[in-house]
């Protein structure tokens, strides 16, 4: 698998402005009108099944499994193989407990992706398969660490399998593209990344503005609480040339509606740049 090691951020948004709140409250700032509202999808994984985890041992047996381990890992097998099974990759892709496996052709064993075990909780990781493009026949699989979530990509016909910052990718119409969204303590990023000869995904560039123009759209929504994280970010692409990015904020923590600022991430013809257009 190979790993990127090279990363350039599209969006290099901080929420935390360094233009304070005095300068947030002085810069034009929304109306009612400018708002738009829409009531957010509701988490994947059923709550209560994480309360009744929660509630159980955490201490190892001599297999190095704790019943906290043992219920987590009947979620994410029940979870998993109905989403293999709904795809109709059953005799393909299967979990069974912490590890997926994936069959590909031109392998006699099937590829195998691990979880990372720690006694630390901020050393270990958590995988689940994340989306399936039936028409690349691609799976992505989504590794969440203790304050970062990364995608791998596996090409069901190659075997080719890629890491790429960030998660809930989206797929360009032509595939040329992926963007991906980098959700972390403190700030977001919009990664988008080309397609290579050779099938794998390189990040490209933004341009220099991006930065201002994103705490800019963001602050005239925010204002004073231009710092606050957002609770949810969709992407949309409108073509291969042009993105739509959703971000989505609540007034409170647990809120189900939120109010939209979007931008369109465009890359002109002839540029090997990604410019950030706000929207209202």
């Amino acid at each position: 698998m190979q790993k990127m090691t090279k990363l350039v951020k599209v969006s290099g948004l901080l929420l935390v402005l360094c233009a304070g709140s005095a300068q947030a409250e002085s810069a034009p700032r929304a109306a009612m009108s400018d708002y738009v509202w829409e009531v957010l999808p509701q988490p994947e994984y059923p709550y209560e099944a994480y309360v009744k985890c929660n509630e159980l041992d955490m201490e190892y047996n001599a297999a190095g499994e704790s019943d906290y381990d043992a219920c987590m890992y009947e979620i994410a097998e029940a979870r998993d193989n109905g989403l293999s099974k709904e795809w109709g990759l059953s005799e393909t892709l299967a979990r069974e407990k912490d590890t997926i496996y994936i069959k590909v052709p031109n392998r006699r064993l099937p590829l195998t992706f691990r979880e990372q075990k720690s006694r630390n909780e901020e050393e270990g990781s958590q995988l689940r398969l994340e989306a399936y493009d039936a028409d690349a026949q691609i799976v992505t699989i989504r590794e969440d660490w203790f304050e970062d979530s990364h995608a791998v990509f596996v090409n069901l016909k190659t075997g080719l399998n890629q890491e790429l910052a960030g998660v809930q990718p989206a797929f360009s119409p032509s595939r040329k593209y992926v963007a991906t969204v980098s959700d972390y303590p403190g700030g977001i990023d919009i990664n988008i990344a080309k397609k290579q000869a050779s099938g794998y995904y390189d990040i490209e560039r933004e341009d220099e503005n991006s930065t201002d123009v994103t705490e800019a759209h963001i602050a005239f929504y925010n204002g004073a609480d231009a710092y606050k994280h957002a609770s949810r970010v969709n992407l949309e692409w409108v073509t291969d040339s042009s993105l739509l990015v959703d971000y989505y904020y609540t007034i409170n923590y647990d809120d189900n509606a939120a109010y939209r600022v979007r931008f369109n991430y465009v890359k002109p013809e002839g540029s090997d740049e990604w410019r950030v257009v706000p929207i209202r």
